[in-house]
């Protein structure tokens, strides 16, 4: 890897150039004029094959601008995978990265497994070292024999590791005003070649950088809105309009989010710039409250927020009142390939892989549903990760699920917790046998079958697969599904050449018309692709069974995390932010404002490749406020990454509580049609009685009722309203769900 001086000029020249020149390149250097002397101090470094150490703020563009110099100067675009980030933490042990002994392919072996630092080194890559002042000793110390002699020596097996040709370490340090220069005393500090970023000094030029041309002329009054924001959120009046809550800070993020939305928006020609009409200006003034004001949580600190942006964005004040009040309804339209949500459109998943659950609830379609989804769609379609924060209870993870399920993607829930460890979400080494290795086998085949085969049809070939599994029978195990692929290569097959011949004939009239298939020419070609994707992982299964019969081995497991990456499904972690420094780490990498440069490291693997993200990977992130003991905030490094959306309560506009009701019990009540009214009347009185101090649980705390507690109780009323009706039926159901927890004096 060769880094000239000429570089410099090229990187130095007006952005409009850059991109005329080199449209493959996205990710080059704003504000490049102003950071000349550090880019060259930086390039100068690397020349000579010194480590450098980047400080700066948090969201300056440390990472981003080693990124964009290794795209600049790697003329092959394979070449980059050639950069490892590695992100340290203070559990980060030193063996995973110089190499520990791991279990042997065959049972009772062991054999030495290279870390990603010393596979790196060999391998002559670039290495990112993030946040090294958080690393503990024994890892610092490790860099500093790396930093002093350019080699490691691993003390388990005596041996000296020099750097090969092209290897590079660079680090970074995040800076506050509070604790600037708290870093300078790092072990090993002298030995870096410190770069300083300082901050954004000109947000125009950035934005420019960022943005598309016709997007020029409104540029000003989006900067304005961002300052003016910044200003009145920052205020303490405002922390008290919004009852308390401290919200997450306006960044500069945010600002260039919306930026990227609307460039979106121009692309797509969704709105002309050139000739605004009411529905453009509709559009930019929803997306800009949608950036500046989803993670508020009161309606009053909203609206005048939402009158501050309108009066820049020169929106009349009638129609300000109209787009944010609850009288705006986004229309909701799910077709056979597509749904549409308001101002979003989303694809749908050419292949259901859902399974039927017996857990799935009724989801009501209420005004406050609707206009949530289309907050969440549309940052779905823009590919950015999205944190949803509300009290226990008022549907998050639930309209993430509805959503998942009308796309027809596969959604997998974790709970994050203290406990909660990053070889949870990303694998670790575990002891596997054959009955481990077969669960994921046993999953994909529970997945594909169904979309492939009649199960009624089928029924007893399924049953005879699971029959061999508990068994423990593998050869029979693999017969079974070598026969299920066989069948399903030759649906998939005939599938394709019926579309093929029904589109060649389709200007001829005949009576022998083509029957109508299960699946299209692109369900059968996608279909047919998954099934040979799982014979390889059974055929590998196959070769494993034969050695690990009656033992095991200890073997690298992939997390959830890893293989939503990898399949490109959805992941939703629910009380992200109870999750510890460590394990918020492992995710940083997923959280990057390009969707492109988002990878992820399995280090305890001992991989220097990255795995990319799949493009329809997607993450969700759930938490409650910071209100409760035991509760803490997301620290905003990871917070501000996010897509903040706040989500109220659905029982604060009574005829969506109403829908709510009518949804679980509503073919029940024909001849009782005060009934919803009641029920309705019922769980607002006990929930006023609870916040106003009324009635205590049985250790004299406050009860915490909800959307949730009120529908647990209709799915209680449905199941047995066969016996004692429906009056009797949500006595009862209220009797379980409400008094049981109380004490004895508020329980009457």
């Amino acid at each position: 890897m060769i880094y000239g001086k000429f570089v410099i000029q090229l990187e130095h020249q007006l952005t409009s150039s850059f991109k005329s020149k080199q449209n493959n390149f996205k990710n080059l250097i704003a504000n490049s004029d102003i950071l000349k002397p550090q880019i060259q101090s930086i390039i100068e470094n690397l020349n000579n094959n010194k480590p450098t150490l980047i400080t700066g703020p948090s969201g300056v563009g440390k990472t981003h601008i080693i990124q964009s110099l290794h795209k600049r100067l790697s003329q092959n675009p394979s070449s980059s995978s050639s950069i490892i980030s590695i992100h340290l933490g203070e559990q980060t042990d030193a063996k995973l990265l110089l190499g520990t002994y791991t279990s042997g392919s065959k049972p009772g072996t062991f054999e030495w497994k290279n870390g990603v630092l010393t596979t790196a080194i060999k391998e002559g890559k670039l290495v990112i070292v993030e946040d090294i002042n958080k690393a503990p000793t024994e890892v610092l110390s490790v860099l500093l024999s790396l930093l002093e002699n350019r080699c490691i020596t691993i003390p388990s097996r005596g041996e000296t590791v020099y750097c090969a040709n092209g290897f590079q370490m660079i680090a970074t340090i995040t800076t506050s005003r509070e604790n600037s220069n708290n870093y300078k005393d790092l072990i090993g500090f002298r030995l870096w070649n410190e770069v300083q970023i300082p901050e954004i000094p000109d947000l125009m030029e950035l934005l420019k950088w960022k943005s598309d041309e016709q997007l020029y002329q409104l540029l000003p009054n989006l900067v304005k809105v961002f300052e003016e924001v910044a200003r009145i959120t920052a205020l303490p009046s405002f922390s008290s309009l919004n009852k308390g809550v401290t919200s997450r800070p306006v960044t500069v993020r945010d600002l260039v989010k919306l930026c990227d939305r609307l460039t979106i928006l121009v692309k797509n020609k969704t709105i002309d710039l050139k000739w605004m009409t009411s529905e453009s200006y509709d559009i930019i003034f929803l997306e800009t409250i949608a950036c500046f004001t989803s993670f508020v949580a009161e309606k009053n600190a909203i609206v005048l927020l939402a009158e501050s942006i309108g009066e820049i964005l020169q929106i009349q004040p009638q129609r300000i009142q109209t787009l944010i009040s609850s009288n705006y309804i986004p229309v909701l339209e799910n077709n056979e390939d597509d749904i549409t949500i308001g101002r979003c459109h989303l694809i749908k998943n050419v292949i259901n892989k859902q399974k039927k659950s017996i857990n799935d609830t009724s989801f009501a379609t209420t005004n406050h549903a609707k206009r949530l989804m289309e907050k969440v769609g549309v940052s779905i379609k823009n590919n950015e990760p999205i944190l949803l924060v509300g009290e226990t209870g008022t549907g998050k993870t639930t309209v993430v699920q509805q959503i998942s399920k009308m796309l027809q993607k596969k959604l997998t829930v974790i709970n994050v917790s203290q406990q909660t460890e990053g070889s949870d979400l990303l694998g670790g080494y575990k002891p596997v046998n054959c009955r481990t290795l077969i669960v994921p086998i046993v999953d994909d085949f529970e997945e594909l079958f169904p979309i492939t085969f009649s199960m009624s049809k089928n029924e007893k070939f399924y049953n005879l697969f699971h029959k061999c599994v508990k068994k423990q029978h593998w050869s029979n195990v693999v017969k079974v599904l070598n026969q299920a692929y066989k069948m399903a290569e030759s649906i998939c097959q005939t599938s394709i050449e019926e579309c093929q011949s029904s589109e060649e004939n389709t200007n001829e009239e005949s009576n022998n018309a083509v029957k109508k298939r299960k699946l299209n020419s692109i369900q059968a070609t996608t279909l047919l692709r998954q099934w040979q994707h799982f014979k390889k992982s059974y055929e590998i299964f196959e070769i494993q069974s034969q050695t690990l019969d009656k033992s095991f081995v200890f073997d690298f497991v992939e997390g959830s995390l890893v293989k939503a990456i990898k399949n490109g499904e959805w992941l939703l972690l629910d009380e992200l932010n109870l999750a510890t420094a460590d394990t918020l780490e492992n995710i940083s990498d997923l959280l990057n404002d390009d969707p492109e440069n988002r990878s992820i490291l399995l280090s305890e693997k001992g991989e220097a490749e990255a795995i990319r993200v799949h493009p329809d990977f997607r993450l969700f992130g759930c938490m409650n406020p910071a209100t409760d003991v035991g509760k803490k905030d997301l620290p905003n490094s990871i917070r501000s990454r996010f897509t903040e959306i706040y989500v109220e309560s659905p029982d604060s506009n009574l005829e969506d509580l109403l829908a709510i009701i009518d949804k679980y019990i509503g073919k029940f009540a024909m001849s009782d049609e005060w009934v919803g009214n009641d029920v309705a009347s019922l769980y607002i009185e006990a929930k006023q009685l609870a916040e106003g101090n009324k009635i205590v649980d049985g250790v004299s705390q406050k009860p915490h009722f909800s959307i949730r507690t009120l529908t647990r109780t209709l799915l209680y009323v449905i199941d047995i309203i066969s016996i004692y009706g429906l009056r009797r039926s949500l006595y009862e159901g209220f009797c379980m769900n409400y008094l049981t927890l109380l004490d004895l004096q508020s329980e009457k």
